[in-house]
């Protein structure tokens, strides 16, 4: 009876190490999909500005921004690097410069991602904690790698509560007649309607 009840349990145990490589194999094949599904995104977003630059014209850009949301604080770091990585591949790595030839210090911004904090126990963001997780980020599309440099990155201190909304965006300053620097941005201001193109031409 107690050589049964030791087969019983080990049958259980089997049967359970089984189910969970099972799911394991599911929940990898599933986080897969979803990331050759961004790649898709990210290449057409890439593709339209490079159109962009060459026909000179702004409003054939095809960058819709889209929302994730952070459910757990012990998430955030990870979800906001791949954002920002993603959003840094979407615009060129920084290549390609675009500008609507204004006289304002920023030239050109584009929100790629709305952030949501869901969490009901607050977080503090730090550029420092963000950049390590970057740091560790390898992104690739189609046989390109994305690598990210921190110093690209525009990011004050973010205390975070549940319902707090960011904002990830690319933006390109112009600090001389022909000097311009792209890069980064997160913040928790809605920058939707000052973060656009108000013009169709190019530098």
């Amino acid at each position: 009876m107690k050589i049964s009840n030791k087969k019983a349990v080990e049958t259980k145990v089997v049967a359970e190490l089984i189910l969970g490589l099972v799911l394991t194999v599911i929940l990898i094949a599933l986080i897969y999909s979803s990331f050759k599904g961004d790649d898709v995104i990210d290449d057409g977003c890439l593709q339209s500005l490079v159109l962009a630059k060459k026909l000179g014209d702004l409003s054939v850009i095809n960058c819709p921004y889209h929302t994730v949301n952070i459910s757990s604080k012990e998430l955030a770091n990870a979800i906001l690097s791949k954002e920002i990585a993603s959003c840094w591949f979407k615009f060129g790595q920084g290549e390609i410069i675009l500008s609507d030839n204004s006289k304002d210090k920023i030239v050109f911004c584009y929100v790629c991602s709305l952030v949501e904090y869901s969490d009901k126990e607050s977080y503090t963001l730090t550029k420092d904690d963000v950049s390590k997780f970057l740091e560790n980020l390898f992104i690739e599309s189609n046989g390109v790698s994305v690598s990210f440099d921190k110093n690209n990155l525009k990011m004050d201190e973010i205390k975070l509560s549940k319902g707090d909304m960011l904002y990830v965006y690319f933006a390109i300053d112009k600090t001389g007649d022909d000097d311009f620097i792209p890069y980064m941005g997160v913040t928790k201001e809605n920058i939707l309607d000052k973060c656009k193109v108000e013009t169709n031409s190019l530098r």
